[in-house]
Formats: structure tokens, C-alpha cells, sequence
């Protein structure tokens, strides 16, 4: 165990850093089953490489003066989940018995453990002392229908097409052999809200079977894990159509084609130029 102290800690994106003898190592509020830390107070923790470009270490079993658990018991405001990014594990809620008008409130997967928010449905929460950069208040300690935690399968994103919109992740323990195997898991980018995977990056998901797939595929659903990204039609082939994401064969790097009908449909017209 190496004992040091925590230098930072972000209360709205749920991570900070912990540091011993001049080396500093990342720590998620995940890894403190949704607690969060004080800064300057003593921890000890272990370390391990980090996967993730740019950083070198990764704090694990932390403990110490420097924790602070979750909270207990639900939230006491109530409201609604007005948006969500899967690829950016963030959205907004609109609390109950507020104007429509007024300003929402920010929060992150960090909040209730990891996973999604279903949009549309109820959660309880608690707002913490700080505000978010956009002037919102931040959520802590959700809970409720709308959460849908860290998904049960863990794997590895296989590759993404970013011409038709769609890739495939290998499960941990079920390794594919080609294209086609039964161990495959399809998953659209509608599943990521128009974001896409990294390829050789681990992922967290369910599986779903789905009656209208002729192909009788195994689709991956609830994704949330260091492969996720957030749609960028900067690197998108196509962009955005114009009747949705990947409609189009056009749009070049920057711009946006025609595209198909529907969401990452038809072949679509021409893009334009883009910007350089």
C-alpha cells in the first residue's frame, strides 16, 4: 500500500488525483463505490498501469481519512431526466415544480455509480455545494427509475464501421474467431446516442435479442466504459445526413452530406466540402 494525500478532486465529473513522493495517480469515484475525496486529507492506495492514453497510474483500494462514503438513503428533490449523452455519461434534469425555463440540473454517471440515465424517466437526487461551469447546479446521490447502472457483460471493442454507423464488441471469456461468430455482439450507434467505440478499449453492457433482426444478431445495449465516445462529425464519414447520423456518403471531414431517410439510412446525396 503507498500512503499519500489527495491533491484534486472534480466534484461534478466524479474524479480527482491522490499523490505520494512526487507521483500522482487518477482516481474515479466508481472505484470508491460512489464516494468522493477530500482534498489535502492522508489516504493510502495501490496503483496500477492506466490503459488511458496520457495517464500512468491508476489508484485502486483507496482508504483513509480522505474518503467520503455516498450518501445514505435517496436524494430529497424529485425529477425528471430531461437529456442524456451516452457518449459522454452526462445530461440534465428538470426538477419537479420548476418552470420549464429554468436552468437544469447538470449530472454525471459519477452521481449514481456509473451506467445511463433513461431519458424521460424519474430520479431522486441532492445538489452539491458547487455549481457547474454552465452556472447549473450539480446532481449527487441518484437514484430511481430512470437509473440504469454499470451493464452486467464486460468486453472489448472489437471495430467500428464509421461508413454504415455500427461495430461489434468481443465479450470477456468468448473470444471471436471472424466476422459472423456467434460470440459477436452488434451494437448501433443509436445505442451511443451517434457516438461510436474505440477499438481495443474495454466496454460495460447488456445484451439484447431483438425479433425484427433478420440477421438474428446479439445487440449490445447500456454502454458505458473507456470505448464509448461522443458523435464527432469531425471523423465521421458521411457526418450527419439529413436524415440523420451516417446518412450520407458525403460530408467529408468538418462538413455535412444529405443524407438518407431516417436515422442511418439511404444512401444519401453528395456532401458538400467542409471546413479545413
Amino acid at each position: 500500500m503507498v500512503k499519500g494525500k489527495v491533491v484534486a478532486w472534480n466534484l461534478a465529473k466524479g474524479f480527482g488525483f491522490v499523490e505520494a513522493d512526487g507521483e500522482k495517480a487518477f482516481v474515479h469515484t466508481t472505484d470508491l463505490n460512489g464516494g468522493t475525496l477530500k482534498v489535502d486529507a492522508d489516504v493510502t492506495y495501490e496503483t496500477k498501469e492506466s490503459e488511458k492514453k496520457g495517464e500512468k497510474l491508476v489508484a485502486t483500494n483507496v482508504k483513509g481519512p480522505g474518503v467520503v462514503p455516498k450518501p445514505k438513503g435517496k436524494g430529497k428533490l424529485t425529477g425528471t431526466v430531461k437529456k442524456w449523452s451516452v457518449g459522454n455519461s452526462l445530461g440534465f434534469i428538470q426538477p419537479d415544480g420548476e418552470d420549464e425555463k429554468a436552468k437544469d440540473v447538470y449530472v454525471h454517471s459519477s452521481a449514481f455509480g456509473g451506467g445511463n440515465l433513461t431519458v424521460g424517466k424519474t430520479v431522486n437526487f441532492d445538489v452539491q455545494d458547487v455549481e457547474h461551469k454552465s452556472g447549473r447546479q450539480v446532481a449527487t446521490n441518484v437514484s430511481g427509475e430512470a437509473v440504469r447502472g454499470v451493464g452486467s457483460k464486460k468486453g472489448t471493442a472489437k471495430k467500428w464501421i464509421f461508413s454504415k454507423g455500427f461495430g461489434f464488441i468481443e465479450e470477456d471469456g468468448k473470444p471471436t474467431k471472424e466476422e459472423g461468430d456467434e460470440n459477436e455482439i452488434y451494437v448501433h450507434c443509436s445505442e451511443l446516442g451517434g457516438g461510436y467505440l474505440i477499438a481495443g478499449r474495454q466496454v460495460f453492457f447488456d445484451l439484447e435479442e431483438r425479433e425484427n433482426d433478420e440477421k438474428k444478431r446479439t445487440h449490445a445495449v447500456n454502454l458505458s466504459g473507456p470505448a464509448v465516445r461522443p458523435a464527432d462529425v469531425t471523423t465521421h464519414v458521411g457526418g450527419f445526413g439529413r436524415g440523420g447520423f451516417v446518412g450520407g456518403r458525403g460530408g467529408g471531414r468538418g462538413g455535412y452530406g444529405r443524407g438518407g431517410k431516417g436515422f442511418g439510412g439511404g444512401k444519401g446525396g453528395k456532401g458538400g466540402k467542409g471546413k479545413k
